[in-house]
């Protein structure tokens, strides 16, 4: 009886020690490479024709997704947060990264997916990108009340809105629960990502609760812009930057296979409590692959310890 009520009190009492990461999986291309041949006068769908090859070709997710694959079966995070999840579908052929990816890595699950951007080009094809989460099967995690939502202040790209969104979910880990949140937000306007964050952070936002919130994401914000600087100022999102010597993680060149160097750090992972602690923190993707990186970006995954 005695060892039994022993086993009892260290199960839980164990504090969970959940496993996070951030990637961004790279659509294959630059986008603005679209609004530069409109802006100049050239013709649309040459550009799109030639991002679908680069995406589709030397960029190609068929091969990148194994390596993403491996990124997250070695580390195994409990819950990922997903950008970039893409399909792409043309006279070039049709992809679509979900489908790739998954059957590759079989211990993980689809949460939530929130479709961020849908271009058709008529006679070329059709572009979608979402952002999802995933969670990774273990009997004692149950992952409920999946939400997503959309920005209400949008860029515009092409004359339609890049509806950018966030998703979140309540987790039960052991004894301890806490709400596990995805985002990828505006990167081509400083002013369009502050407003984004300050939804986020604002009365009825998903970082103003008093639940344990872990958040992950392509912020597209670094440590000097302002959406960072919001969420992280103690009298505004009060939000803790958990892995912040982790390093650079964005952004190799746009064609995989060039070696290059990272610039900034934008995927982030964020808590809102001290009581939340920083086990370790990783880099994924920082090296090529038989000559090709995993993503423009870099994921990021870390181990925290719930109080």
């Amino acid at each position: 009886m005695l060892l039994l009520l022993i086993s009892v009190v260290s199960v839980l009492g164990t504090n969970p020690t959940p496993i996070v990461m951030t990637r961004n999986l790279y659509l294959g291309g630059h986008l603005q490479h679209l609004a530069e041949a409109v802006a100049s006068g050239g013709s649309l769908a040459a550009a799109v024709v030639s991002l679908f090859q680069t995406a589709n070709g030397v960029n190609s997710f068929v091969a990148r997704s194994t390596l993403i694959a491996k990124e997250i079966n070695l580390t195994t995070p409990d819950l990922i947060g997903l950008q970039e999840v893409v399909t792409f579908s043309s006279g070039f052929g049709n992809v679509d990264f979900k489908a790739l990816l998954l059957p590759k890595i079989p211990n993980y699950e689809e949460v939530i997916t929130t479709l961020e951007t849908t271009f058709v080009v008529p006679g070329i094809g059709i572009f979608t990108s979402a952002n999802m989460i995933l969670r990774r099967k273990r009997s004692d995690m149950t992952v409920t009340d999946a939400q997503s939502g959309i920005y209400h202040t949008l860029a515009v790209f092409l004359g339609k809105n890049i509806s950018r969104n966030w998703q979140t979910c309540n987790v039960h880990l052991g004894n301890k629960e806490f709400v596990f949140f995805n985002t990828h937000l505006e990167n081509e306007d400083d002013v369009i990502s502050l407003a984004q964050a300050q939804e986020l952070v604002a009365p009825g936002g998903a970082f103003n609760t008093h639940n344990l919130v872990i958040a992950v994401g392509d912020f597209n914000s670094n440590p000097t812009q302002s959406a960072y600087k919001l969420l992280t100022n103690k009298k505004q999102g009060n939000l803790i930057d958990i892995a912040k010597n982790v390093g650079l993680t964005c952004c190799f060149p746009e064609v995989l296979t060039t070696q290059g160097a990272l610039i900034e750090r934008v995927d982030l992972v964020f808590t809102n409590s001290p009581s939340i602690k920083l086990v370790s923190a990783q880099r994924t993707g920082v090296n090529q692959v038989n000559g090709i990186y995993a993503s423009d970006h870099t994921g990021v995954v870390v181990k925290l310890r719930l109080p």
